[in-house]
């Protein structure tokens, strides 16, 4: 346990996905204190102080929300009466301006909705559509992968990339079901459900 530790310490991990209570419009995270309760920190500091990608994944509201799946879609049938996007967090167990000074890349993944970023005071959300697995490509590219299933195994997967001014550019075809990007300037490589690994050199 001590040296899994020492590896989130040290900036041993290349990106994480982490979940998230509430997230304010400067983009802080409390991941630890709801109404009424609260619960310790834990790893998460550790994690998500020193990754230097973090990936935040969750709904815009919860207790009420309804959510089926549908054709191999997200269907949202009621929204919930708690909103996790708030004007102030209660607490702040991830702290967005700390993120930036370390020259770490932040990315908000909302179920059913899709992938965000903002600038660095809360100011112009912008919507990349539904990416999954979304992550940064370089400061003005994110790359992640847009699936499908039947309800028990994924039937369809490419990987798209998506500029902040809202070009969405798709990199493979149906041929194979392409998930996971990982990615790097000049290279993305990603994975099939088969355990096969293909690399993609960009040029632009």
């Amino acid at each position: 346990m001590a040296n899994q530790f020492d590896l989130y310490n040290h900036g041993g991990l290349d990106i994480c996905f982490m979940g998230a209570l509430e997230v304010d419009r400067f983009g802080n995270v409390n991941a630890h204190r709801g109404p009424g309760a609260y619960a310790g920190i834990g790893g998460f500091a550790n994690i998500t102080a020193r990754t230097p990608t973090v990936v935040f994944c969750m709904t815009f509201n919860t207790k009420g929300l309804d959510v089926v799946k549908e054709n191999g879609q997200i269907v949202i049938r009621n929204n919930g009466a708690i909103p996790k996007f708030v004007r102030d967090v209660r607490s702040i167990s991830f702290s967005a301006r700390n993120a930036i000074a370390n020259g770490q890349k932040v990315l908000y993944y909302v179920g059913g909705r899709g992938a965000f970023v903002c600038d660095l005071d809360g100011s112009n959300v912008t919507s990349l559509g539904v990416i999954r697995a979304p992550q940064w490509y370089d400061d003005n590219t994110v790359v992640g992968m847009y699936d499908q299933d039947n309800g028990y195994y994924t039937t369809s997967s490419v990987i798209k990339v998506a500029t902040l001014d809202g070009q969405v550019q798709t990199l493979t075809d149906d041929s194979q079901i392409a998930m996971y990007p990982v990615a790097a300037e000049g290279k993305i490589a990603f994975s099939t459900p088969y355990g096969e690994s293909y690399l993609i050199h960009v040029t632009k």
